[in-house]
């Protein structure tokens, strides 16, 4: 049996997924070669594929082996990209399929989209089945087949799909299409996805040379986008890879980040904790703008700062910030339940200034930052724990305590702060994973079942032990928890004892702690072999993340 074999009741591990966009959506792939989750026309759109959600009714478009118990499954980025290849490997060939969506040029329509997947055998010869059946609207819209030579155009009531195939497709009396085709050594077909809005669209068959063009642009842009990086670490795989995540969960039009890919991912298997995950949280969206720049991507910064300045001129007197917004900073966001939705797993349910001169407050602003300052450290440490606690009176030890350092709200050497890290790695740690809080002694959330280890905790502990300057512990910690990411680097917002990816995925939070963790890590390495460092200097990437450590200081959330 293969280690990713899916039949239409099953569920793929959320590990077994990666992840391609267009940085206006994405579509998360499964080794076997099943897109489970993709949004039109933007992240936070209803699903038109959403078997992650629902493997009965939620939709998917797959292509894979005939032979998929004979079949095993393996999946890359070419470097420096999110260009996907899924690889199937059996004793008759070897065949790949490489997935991913042109980034889309400024001034195109909103709902115009194409996802491409090109289907080859490198030797031998593999027979494949493609299954494409879409659900509109979170499988709540029905949809006519328009069948016709060049492919099939799904048609709903506010939303179509054209899919262009070199073969000739049938209906499967089950919403979708389906072709069976066996391809040898050196030959490949080409497939094309496209979102619109006419109902007399006539699919395009997609040219070997076309294919060829949009191939290079994709490539192109990823590896000169990555080429800006200024990080040449140790961990340069690992922080590229993470960059390009958190890239391809930017939005282009605003410049806002999603937190994650996903909804309603659950915590805990059969649980409750299952939330949408598809909005800009400023907490979140602010630590990725601060990691990015770290590495030196400036455009970001600058587009999610003119999103949240916009925010800022829409506050009422006295009114604060949001915790989070729409991708088009919408205020209003309504939760909704999806009932008709089984969930994964039957997981229900599915629902700013001193140093550069500015005009500000400053001696408003430093007088209560020093009130906020000496109240922490006295009431929200306590004596009996020799910790930071989760809240004022409590005796509840609070992975969160360790932003304390991250931030630069208190040295990493100042003696309450590495009584708290030592005081989470007795009682949060589970080797080098760390839970966020232990629910026993924590205050009630209000929401039944457990949680499970948080994976952005687990790489903040692994940033304060190397500022702390205990750094062989650190780069151990560092080295276990990048052995939990998925087979393409790709990490969840939490891992249970088994190493299973839980949550959203894949989460930005996450990629931008692993950033962090890697660059404080690689410095504290570099101090202690006594390399020659670069001459301090003032640039634009550390203007910008100055500002954006303002704005994540003093924003409510």
């Amino acid at each position: 049996m293969s280690e990713a074999f899916q039949t239409e009741e099953t569920y793929l591990p959320i590990e077994d997924y990666a992840l391609i966009g267009d940085l206006h959506t994405v579509a998360v792939v499964g080794k076997n070669g099943s897109i489970d989750w993709c949004c039109l026309p933007r992240f936070d759109a209803p699903s038109v594929f959403g078997s992650l959600l629902d493997v009965r009714k939620g939709g998917f478009f797959r292509i894979s082996p005939s032979e998929r118990a004979r079949v095993k499954y393996k999946q890359l980025y070419l470097p420096q990209t999110n260009i996907l290849r899924t690889r199937f490997l059996s004793s008759d060939g070897v065949g790949e399929l490489t997935d991913f969506m042109p980034v889309k040029p400024p001034g195109t329509a909103e709902h115009q989209h194409h996802l491409v997947r090109s289907v080859s055998v490198i030797h031998g010869s593999l027979s494949f089945t493609l299954t494409c059946r879409p659900a509109f609207n979170y499988a709540r819209d029905p949809h006519q087949i328009r069948l016709c030579q060049e492919g099939v155009l799904f048609q709903s009531q506010h939303f179509n799909l054209g899919l262009s195939s070199p073969l000739p497709l049938e209906d499967d009396g089950q919403g979708g299409v389906r072709a069976t085709f066996t391809l040898h050594a050196g030959q490949s077909l080409h497939f094309m996805l496209e979102s619109t809005q006419a109902n007399d669209h006539t699919p395009e068959q997609i040219t070997q040379e076309r294919y060829q063009q949009a191939f290079n642009e994709t490539l192109n842009y990823w590896r000169s986008w990555v080429s800006q990086c200024r990080y040449h670490g140790r961990w340069r795989e690992e922080v590229q890879r993470s960059a390009l995540v958190l890239k391809l969960l930017t939005y282009a039009p605003t410049g806002a980040i999603v937190a994650a890919a996903t909804t309603s991912l659950p915590e805990t298997i059969g649980g409750e904790r299952n939330w949408d995950y598809r909005y800009s949280w400023l907490r979140d969206a602010s630590f990725s703008l601060y990691s990015l720049l770290t590495l030196g991507f400036t455009e970001e910064a600058e587009a999610f700062m003119k999103w949240l300045d916009a925010r800022c001129h829409e506050l009422k007197d006295g009114g604060a910030l949001q915790p989070m917004y729409g991708i088009d900073g919408k205020q209003q966001l309504t939760e909704i339940t999806l009932d008709h939705l089984e969930g994964y797993r039957h997981s229900s349910s599915v629902r700013i200034a001193r140093s550069r001169g500015w005009p500000a407050q400053i001696d408003s602003w430093q007088k209560t930052s020093s009130e906020i300052y000496q109240q922490i450290m006295t009431q929200g440490w306590s004596e009996q724990k020799q910790s930071f606690v989760q809240y004022y009176g409590s005796d509840a030890v609070d992975a969160s305590a360790l932003l304390m350092v991250t931030t630069n709200f208190t040295g990493p050497e100042e003696p309450r702060m590495q009584a708290t890290i030592r005081r989470i790695q007795q009682e949060l740690t589970s080797g080098s994973l760390v839970y966020r809080y232990n629910r026993l002694d924590a205050a009630d959330d209000g929401l039944a079942g457990k949680e499970a280890t948080f994976s952005a905790c687990s790489f903040w502990l692994v940033e304060d032990l190397a500022r702390a300057g205990y750094v062989d512990e650190a780069r151990l910690q560092l080295e276990e928890l990048l052995s939990y990411g998925n087979h393409v680097g790709l990490f969840a917002e939490e891992m249970n004892s088994m190493g299973e990816a839980l949550g959203n995925y894949p989460q930005a939070f996450t990629h931008l702690a692993l950033i962090t963790a890697c660059t404080y890590l690689d410095k504290a390495l570099d101090q202690r072999e006594h390399r020659v460092n670069e001459p301090s200097r003032i640039s634009i990437h550390e203007l910008l993340k100055e500002k954006v450590l303002v704005c994540f200081t003093h924003c409510r959330y």
